[in-house]
């Protein structure tokens, strides 16, 4: 189990070696199961382990979900989430898939010309929740324009990541992660946030 804030905050130690890993079919017939909404499919990586490693990553997820027959229903949505627009642009074709470009650094705004150019390769975006509430020394500062800007250009965005551990919370949330998520849903109105605790979103997505 990863320990974000170090290994000196361990998250859940009794459990830390309990689980295990699954495949992408696995974890694809689970979510059929389970009926949840939806699934998102990180690929990172890809032009390097074709290249370098002879693994067609793209082939792989391209086959599995055709296989759990993701590509033919629009019940669950299916988000496949990528930092390179050549792997996005593979599944241009299948308009029930929602391409998610993932931004790894921080930005504080976004040109015009960029957000035209992301839209021709996806439908939304994955940003660092820092390009998104500006912080200080732990202290909120601002929002950013880059939520607005790029919902005008009707693009969903994501926040990432959310998590309960009081150490990643800025001093104004009150070592309460229910304020954090309230702050990116109702005041900088993104459209979903990526967390490390879907239990605590999913009781406030409820309330």
């Amino acid at each position: 189990m990863v320990n974000p804030q170090g290994n000196d905050f361990q998250r859940n130690p009794a459990d830390k070696n309990n689980g295990k890993f699954v495949t992408l079919p696995e974890f694809l017939e689970l979510a059929k199961t389970k009926a949840v909404v939806g699934i998102l499919i990180h690929i990172p990586n890809a032009p390097y382990l074709a290249s370098k490693k002879g693994l067609d990553i793209v082939g792989a997820v391209t086959t599995a979900l055709s296989n759990a027959t993701f590509d033919k229903q629009t019940t669950q949505q299916v988000f496949i989430q990528s930092d390179d627009t050549s792997v996005l642009s593979k599944f241009k074709d299948i308009p029930s898939y929602k391409r998610v470009l993932y931004i790894e650094d921080k930005i504080d705004d976004i040109p015009v010309e960029t957000v035209e150019e992301i839209k021709k390769h996806a439908e939304g975006l994955n940003l660092p929740k820092t390009s998104i509430v500006k912080t200080s020394d732990s202290w909120l500062v601002a929002l950013t324009n880059v939520v607005k800007e790029l919902k005008g250009a009707n693009l969903t965005v994501f926040a990432r990541t959310l998590k309960n551990e009081y150490m990643s919370l800025a001093f104004d949330y009150w070592s309460d992660p229910n304020v954090e998520i309230a702050t990116y849903i109702h005041t900088a109105a993104v459209d979903g946030i990526i967390t490390d605790f879907p239990a605590t979103a999913s009781r406030f997505m409820s309330k």
